[in-house]
């Protein structure tokens, strides 16, 4: 039977130690980035008096941008697509080819775009909700988008407005 000396032994430690390390460094280089998630709230609307003298705003769909990754970003841009079914979505293939784009979103902190959003932060903006943003909701699928610097293509979410009860 085949027998390692000590120092074998400790030469094949280090090989192993050393190619475990090497994946790690690979893994965390590749996860070493920007990752936002976005979520969005239809049927939002501001409390622009105390609760005594309630006056409420118009509707709007609310977006929050948090920022889970590892490295900082910046919001660009707010807007949304609509296609009128899911195999056009499947396509890419928005109705009438357009697009629309939000250039000074509603935001609830003051903080307008481009906004840098810091590893650990959230955003919150918004956009009006017309009733041919709500027709769009209905018979189609209206997807928000927020594009950041750190993507090429924007970071997308389904707007689904569902009746007031």
């Amino acid at each position: 039977m085949f027998e390692l000396s000590p120092s074998d032994k400790a030469a094949w430690y280090g090989a192993a130690l050393a190619s475990v390390i090497f994946c790690w460094e690979i893994y965390k280089h590749l996860t070493n980035r920007a990752k936002v998630r976005v979520t969005n709230v239809p049927n939002t609307r501001l409390i622009t008096k105390g609760v005594a003298g309630i006056e409420k705003s118009e509707p709007y769909i609310s977006f929050r941008v948090a920022n889970i990754g590892t490295i900082t970003t910046t919001i660009t841009n707010l807007g949304a697509v609509y296609y009128k079914n899911w195999f056009m979505k499947l396509l890419n293939r928005p109705h009438n080819n357009e697009a629309f784009a939000v250039p000074h979103a509603l935001n609830t902190g003051g903080r307008d775009m481009p906004y840098v959003l810091e590893v650990g932060t959230e955003w919150s903006g918004g956009m009006e909700q017309t009733a041919e943003i709500v027709e769009m909701s209905k018979n189609g699928w209206l997807m928000g988008q927020v594009f950041c610097s750190h993507r090429v293509k924007p970071i997308i979410t389904q707007i689904k407005i569902k009746e007031k009860n």
